[in-house]
């Protein structure tokens, strides 16, 4: 038999699962690679997720994590959309890209970051201190 299962019911069951304490903590990046545009990820040509609709899900669940938007556009919001977003979730960090970006490139840099993530302390400070590392290192922004 094969069933058809919508990519939305198949996105939700993973965030739900992800969201589960044994899972959170053992992977506390939640990477996102889609297209996207302003404010949205688009799961298929017709199907998209807001950073409402996302924060609806993720509501509370995200002590202690990053959530990484790996599509363009994403976060070309206002900032205090993006801290909204944040603090509905509980997430210390959110990152993303503002404009459109060549994805090879875009997957370059984003090995970078994810590697700074591994070597950097998961709270705030943490986040902070790549953040700067990320704005001074030329190299990694152009």
């Amino acid at each position: 038999l094969l069933y058809y299962i919508p990519i939305s019911v198949q996105m939700e069951f993973f965030l739900v699962k992800w969201k589960q304490k044994n899972i959170i903590r053992k992977f506390p990046i939640l990477y996102l690679a889609f297209h996207g545009v302003k404010e949205s990820i688009h799961i298929t040509d017709k199907s998209t997720y807001s950073l409402k609709e996302l924060g609806s899900l993720l509501e509370n669940a995200c002590d202690r994590t990053v959530i990484f938007f790996a599509s363009c556009e994403t976060l070309n919001i206002d900032e205090r959309k993006i801290q909204s977003f944040l603090k509905q979730t509980n997430a210390i960090a959110v990152v993303g890209y503002k404009e459109e970006v060549d994805w090879m490139l875009a997957t370059a840099f984003e090995l970078l970051v994810l590697d700074a993530f591994q070597h950097d302390r998961f709270d705030s400070k943490g986040v902070e201190k790549i953040e700067r590392k990320i704005k001074k290192d030329d190299d990694l922004i152009k």
